[in-house]
């Protein structure tokens, strides 16, 4: 694996949940489905959390 990948997922993961906490692969991925909600609600793609929640539905 490329340092360069790593490092740009690790930015994503040093909020939510799981950041910068042990407990290895499943807390990281718990943490970055939350920030994928979060992120994808922002630049408005109805995918995921923001979708299912209906917040575009107006829109």
């Amino acid at each position: 694996m490329a340092t360069e990948s790593t490092e740009s997922t690790e930015k994503h993961l040093n909020f939510g949940p799981g950041a910068k906490r042990p407990g290895g692969k499943r807390e990281q991925v718990r943490a970055f489905r939350v920030v994928r909600g979060y992120l994808t609600e922002i630049s408005g793609k109805k995918k995921g959390v923001a979708k299912r929640e209906g917040r575009h539905a107006e829109v």
